[in-house]
């Protein structure tokens, strides 16, 4: 005699894993399906400056530039030029006192074009230590492209104070950085965008627009290095020189000041300007040329490695540029920059020294 109690059982038993099958293979598909999705919109995303930036056309620089720059940009650039640093690292180096002369109508670390109204206002951030000579390379190339473009900007260097200990592994880019933009903000200045800027990266092409961008979202100027080939490794990478809207630089809470030593500080705030729903815009490639100052590279230390992958469970809101501890030693507002001396404290870590 057929037991229908079992057939009915077995049924029932068949069905929920049918039904678990289904649900897992439908989870699996939306997955897919999202994953095309988002990668089909970060290279829409990405490329989309790369056509809306035609230095051919008048009207579309203008949505990148105001009017105070736009004739400098069109007509006056001269594009790409390959730099080599041979000459300014010796024979004598760069001298500051050609750059003092050449830039005698700045005062204070800022300029004002003034054979235009530039309503915008930057804040150029260059966080170093023991780089003298880079950082008068980097004022050489740097400061004629700003006022061929019309920028009303002012220039902070923050230094950290102290001796290198080990091999550097007690800096502390992060720290300097929220320092120096805080410390910007007490100046009582209505500064609308910064950019963040390596002392070590020098653009060669004066087509690199150096003015606040329109929308919100960070924009990436060194997107291509010539140690790189001039090609982008990784989408998310934001390191070199960054410029950042004041509103979304405090909307983010800054860069992280853990960590310690190179590498890991510029993808953590990469991963901080995602979480807020925000998207990385990047010049042409054509004109995004940057070169580096030679000097001996460090590899990325372990500890950062490991802090980076943290990054997605840890809270930015309360971790950054409104918890930062540093003290100001000093500060001094000289013609071609204003200077700020950062202690940045000690690093807890046992293996900085």
């Amino acid at each position: 005699m057929i037991n229908r109690r079992y057939f009915s059982t077995r049924r029932i038993f068949l069905w929920i894993i049918t039904l678990t099958f289904s649900w897992q293979l439908l989870h699996i598909i939306v997955h897919m399906t999202k994953t095309i999705y988002q990668t089909k919109e970060q290279t829409r995303q990405y490329w989309a400056p790369l056509q809306m930036f035609n230095l051919n056309n008048d009207s579309e620089i203008a949505s990148f530039t105001n009017s105070c720059e736009l004739e400098s940009v069109s007509q006056n650039a001269r594009g790409w030029q390959h730099l080599n640093f041979s000459h300014d690292m010796n024979d004598g180096g760069v001298d500051i006192n050609d750059i003092l002369r050449v830039n005698s109508d700045m005062k204070n670390g800022s300029y004002t074009p003034n054979d235009c109204n530039n309503t915008q206002h930057v804040a150029i951030l260059i966080p170093f230590r023991d780089r003298e000579t880079h950082l008068k390379i980097l004022l050489k190339y740097l400061l004629p492209i700003l006022k061929q473009q019309k920028v009303k900007f002012t220039i902070f260097v923050i230094e950290q104070f102290g001796k290198a200990v080990g091999k550097n592994d007690d800096f502390n880019k992060g720290i300097l950085y929220n320092a120096g933009f805080r410390e910007a903000m007490k100046l009582n200045r209505s500064f609308d965008c910064f950019i963040f800027h390596d002392v070590d990266l020098v653009p060669e092409d004066d087509r690199i627009p150096y003015n606040c961008q329109q929308d919100d979202f960070p924009f990436h100027m060194s997107a291509g290095l010539e140690k790189w080939n001039y090609t982008l490794p990784y989408f998310k990478l934001i390191g070199g020189v960054l410029n950042v809207q004041t509103k979304v630089f405090i909307k983010i809470n800054g860069y992280s000041n853990n960590f310690w030593g190179w590498g890991g500080e510029d993808d953590d705030l990469s991963a901080r300007i995602f979480k807020k729903n925000l998207n990385i815009s990047r010049p042409d490639t054509e004109i995004s040329r940057y070169a580096a100052i030679p000097h001996k590279w460090r590899a990325w230390h372990q500890r950062n490695y490991n802090l980076v992958y943290k990054t997605k469970q840890n809270n930015s809101d309360k971790e950054g540029l409104n918890n930062v501890k540093y003290k100001l030693v000093r500060q001094e507002h000289k013609q071609l920059y204003i200077h700020l001396l950062v202690n940045v404290g000690k690093c807890p870590y046992r293996n900085c020294s």
